[in-house]
């Protein structure tokens, strides 16, 4: 599994259709406007990023990517760990630091109101 932001490779499609190739499962954020699940012979799986009022991204894909890799822990489902590693994310460009770090708890609710963003405007997956 490999996971990254689409700035670690300055949006070359070739290098990323490389990395794909090289591991069953590649996730690419695309900060405010979501994140693709790469999976060896499926097509690429956009998903929204959730609506959040970006105070300050620094620390979103770290917090994505542990969400994510949680996610995949407990469910095995690479794209559903995508939605919620979206939404965690979506808490994290709330504030500053680990000030708006959620809980569990906070995540879940948030992901049963459904508040993804199709537009990319005030949202966040990690960049």
């Amino acid at each position: 599994m490999l996971v990254f932001s689409q700035d670690d490779v300055s949006n070359d499609h070739d290098l990323m259709h490389r990395y794909a190739s090289m591991v069953k499962t590649m996730v690419v954020t695309h900060g405010r406007f979501g994140s693709t699940v790469y999976r060896q012979g499926e097509h690429p799986r956009h998903f929204p990023a959730f609506s959040a009022h970006e105070v300050d991204p620094t620390g979103a894909g770290d917090v994505f990517c542990a969400a994510y890799l949680i996610r995949m822990r407990e469910t095995g489902d690479p794209y559903e760990s995508a939605r919620f590693a979206n939404c965690t994310a979506s808490f994290a460009v709330e504030g500053l630091g680990i000030a708006t770090l959620p809980s569990r708890q906070q995540v879940d609710a948030r992901l049963r109101q459904g508040h993804s963003s199709h537009s990319g405007s005030q949202t966040a997956a990690g960049s």
